[in-house]
């Protein structure tokens, strides 16, 4: 299984429902788009992406069923990722990452992946189908059961 401890550092600004989410306490969370204020660009990092304190997220539904683009923007550079929710374990492709980003960005996401997906299903639940509108998408869990 995953590092859980990985899900236990969250940020402390992490919106409400995104903590319960994680902390397997809550079924339901929203990945709001615009300005992700928990998250912080390093100061070392921000004059090389002019300036930008935090990276701005664009969730939209992808052309199949239970998948979603992901684009994230910090000053000049972004990054369009695919996600994709399967027998209720999410995935995210991380093949198409700027070449400017360190491979720790990639690992990290897989790491955080991977341990979510652990702590779900060590908690008898799986991801439903993600839903989309103007504020971003939507994750529910379900019981494994179901």
């Amino acid at each position: 299984m995953a590092d859980q401890s990985l899900l236990d550092e969250l940020p402390p600004n992490l919106p409400a429902d995104l903590r319960a989410f994680i902390e397997c306490t809550g079924d339901r969370a929203t990945i709001a788009n615009g300005p992700v204020e928990w998250v912080e660009i390093p100061p070392n990092v921000r004059g090389m992406l002019g300036g930008a304190a935090r990276p701005d997220l664009t969730v939209v539904a992808g052309r199949a069923p239970s998948t979603a683009v992901i684009t994230v923007k910090a000053g000049w550079v972004s990054a369009t990722l695919n996600a994709t929710v399967v027998d209720g374990r999410l995935a995210i492709d991380t093949t198409k990452l700027p070449f400017l980003a360190p491979r720790s960005i990639a690992t990290g996401i897989q790491a955080f992946v991977t341990a979510l997906n652990g702590r779900l299903a060590a908690n008898g639940k799986r991801l439903g189908d993600p839903t989309f509108g103007p504020e971003g998408m939507t994750l529910t869990k379900i019981d494994t059961a179901s």
